[in-house]
């Protein structure tokens, strides 16, 4: 299961709202190619693929394919805002240990520019995406 901090929750549901895509999950993946071998995406899905794990925390369901799920089970996700970056974070993951970890590894979490959801001048958004 993955946590979602009390300002995770607000600014997800504000992202929905702001795409028109009330009923959409959040979708939280694994991908390869962060500073420490792996980087997240966390973002809006419309659909739950068959393979998915899925969970409901404070409302929101959360989708999790099942490559990625060893690697964030048991995380906790925040949104964080750092000078003019924002996004989500995983933080506080029990299975990071040495090189499983993404951006920001040495305190369990990933506060870099491809941590998705991102807001801010000139930053793409993989929220909007299916």
């Amino acid at each position: 299961m993955v946590r979602l901090t009390e300002k995770a929750v607000h600014k997800f549901l504000s992202i929905r709202r702001e795409k028109l895509r009330e009923n959409a999950a959040m979708r939280v993946a694994v991908i390869g190619g962060g500073c420490a071998g792996l980087k997240y995406f966390i973002g809006l899905d419309d659909r739950r693929e068959h393979d998915d794990f899925a969970s409901e925390n404070q409302g929101i369901l959360i989708l999790i394919d099942r490559i990625s799920l060893p690697y964030v089970q048991g995380s906790e996700i925040d949104w964080l805002q750092i000078g003019k970056r924002e996004g989500f974070a995983i933080l506080n993951n029990p299975n990071q240990g040495e090189r499983k970890g993404g951006c920001g590894s040495g305190h369990g979490g990933c506060k870099s520019e491809n941590c998705g959801c991102k807001s801010g001048k000139g930053a793409a958004s993989p929220c909007g995406s299916a």
